[in-house]
């Protein structure tokens, strides 16, 4: 899955090569979708989008991926309505320790 072999990733170039097959699998289901479920934002966006906005910090270049690029840029606009409509955060990067 996505998150341990994003953690696995800084270790060994086959753990980075795997993350990058895994965006390659995300890339292609999002082909023709708005969303991941639907045409509506959903939980199952925010919480993958976060995934993903970590595995931009990383490192990873997710111009590799376009058609994830452009999903995850759909997924922080319709977070940052959320926050404007809530006052609430919806994505939130901590600072590293």
């Amino acid at each position: 899955t996505l998150a341990p072999a994003v953690a696995r990733s800084r270790e060994t170039p086959s753990a980075r090569a795997e993350v990058e097959a895994l965006l390659g699998i995300l890339d292609a289901a999002l082909e023709g979708r708005k969303f991941l479920v639907g045409g509506t934002f959903t939980l199952v966006d925010l919480h993958l989008a976060s995934f993903v906005e970590w595995v931009g910090m990383l490192g990873f270049a997710l111009e590799k991926w376009p058609t994830l690029q452009a999903w995850h840029r759909r997924c922080l606009r319709a977070a940052s309505g959320y926050r404007a409509s809530t006052n609430q955060p919806c994505i939130r990067v901590l600072p590293s320790s």
